[in-house]
């Protein structure tokens, strides 16, 4: 049996403002990020370490990541500076 490591996937601050910091420590991920009534927004390819996401032109909000590789969804709150 082939043991499978766990991604591990720390995204901060939360609540974010303009920037959110995602780490991922095992591999790259394809990212889908879908707002609070379930449409995609937006599509992202990101490295294996630490990845910077510019928030800046998104509203207010809870934004739903989905990472597709891992299949783990994560809920981010987006507030204004």
């Amino acid at each position: 049996t082939e043991i499978i490591p766990t991604q591990n996937i720390e995204c901060f601050p939360v609540p974010a403002t303009k920037t959110l910091t995602i780490r991922l420590e095992l591999m790259g991920d394809k990212l889908f990020i879908y707002n609070v009534i379930g449409q995609k927004i937006d599509e992202l390819i990101l490295n294996q370490g630490t990845n910077e996401l510019d928030l800046q032109n998104y509203s207010d909000g809870i934004y739903f990541f989905q990472f597709i590789n891992t299949g783990i969804t994560r809920k981010i709150i987006v507030k204004a500076d």
